[in-house]
């Protein structure tokens, strides 16, 4: 390996661990980063603009094994908001081969229902960062993040766990306490 390639490496590695670092756990109450992306409908979502307005679920999949319990989140969170919240599945594809994600996302879109397709938005970049953020780590089990955000959309609950009804009800009660 060149010297060029070894600082190269460096540099970038460098700039990943500082940023880790600097990425503080989402705190309630505080403004949620910006998410922006390519959904599975094309074109350009951006959070948590999109959601202003409503109560919003945004659930992080950081495995394959998140998948199921992603979509039962979201689809029981709309069930019981109705028109006051719209539910966002976020899974996290960056450690996929680049030339892999193409058919992750054909995949994503047979699975996933049209009328759902636009707030699905998969994550190619910053994986290391929304991990710190989220409080999840590497383990298998520790795949699914749920954030709740007000009509403003500010932090108003977090969590990570598999589907529970239990955890389903704290993030109702979050979604509906008044502003």
């Amino acid at each position: 390996m060149t010297a060029s390639k070894i600082l190269w490496r460096g540099t970038v590695w460098t700039a990943l661990t500082v940023a880790v670092a600097s990425a503080q756990v989402l705190e309630i109450g505080a403004a949620l980063p910006p998410v922006e992306g390519e959904p599975l409908s094309g074109g350009t979502l951006k959070l948590p603009e999109a959601a202003r307005g409503r109560a919003a679920l945004l659930v992080f999949g950081f495995s394959q094994d998140s998948a199921k319990p992603s979509r039962q989140y979201a689809e029981r969170f709309e069930q019981e908001m109705g028109a006051a919240g719209v539910a966002y599945s976020l899974p996290v594809i960056e450690g996929a081969p680049r030339l892999v994600r193409g058919m992750i996302r054909s995949g994503m879109r047979g699975d996933t229902p049209k009328e759902f397709q636009p707030r699905m938005l998969p994550l190619v970049k910053e994986e290391a960062i929304w991990r710190a953020r989220l409080g999840i780590g590497k383990d298998k089990d520790a795949g699914v993040a749920l954030v709740v955000l007000d009509r403003q959309g500010k932090i108003r609950f977090r969590a990570n766990g598999g589907f529970s009804d239990a955890l389903l009800r704290q993030v109702l009660e979050a979604a509906r306490k008044p502003d």
